[in-house]
């Protein structure tokens, strides 16, 4: 890609070309990192902390534990965290278009059917796709999915995982 020139506004702001932020996969409330060195401005899309991936990764396992029902978190852009059924590895962290674009709508989704998770991994099952949103700021979602009909005791372990997601990040 060329590179771009851009003025900087009166507040001190920028706009980041849609193309150059699709290539990127950068969408709105992504956080993002600023650093100068030298008289370069570098940024960089930020990635979760270790403290937070393991946070996730023990509701991801306690939860699985519980419910034996599929589980996988992410953020935005990637998977996370997951635990599923068939043992597959996600080696794919990339999340594919239309589970992207389902998460962007910032709506809980309650439905049967295909849903592609990343380039090579999709489901047709019962799923629960509810975002994860801390101080209106987007941070991804919880899939929840199974072969059987998601009950309310599923629905409520959803719920609370969540909360306890957002309740982590505000602090």
């Amino acid at each position: 890609m060329l590179p771009i020139i851009r003025k900087i506004d009166d507040l001190g702001r920028i706009t980041i070309p849609k193309d150059l932020r699709n290539e990127l996969r950068l969408y709105p409330n992504d956080l993002i990192k600023m650093e100068a060195k030298e008289e370069n401005l570098i940024i960089t899309k930020t990635k979760p902390s270790n403290t937070y991936i393991k946070f996730i990764d023990k509701i991801v396992n306690n939860l699985y534990k519980i419910s034996n029902s599929n589980i996988i978190i992410t953020n935005t852009d990637e998977i996370i965290s997951y635990k599923i059924n068939d043992k597959t590895k996600l080696e794919d962290k990339k999340l594919d278009k239309d589970i992207t674009n389902k998460i962007l709508k910032r709506k809980s989704i309650e439905t049967k059917g295909i849903l592609n998770i990343t380039k090579s991994y999709k489901i047709d099952k019962n799923y629960i796709l509810e975002p994860i949103i801390s101080n209106s700021i987007l941070l991804g979602s919880i899939l929840y999915y199974n072969d059987t009909l998601l009950t309310q005791i599923d629905k409520k372990l959803l719920e609370l995982s969540k909360v306890l997601i957002e309740n982590y990040i505000e602090e």
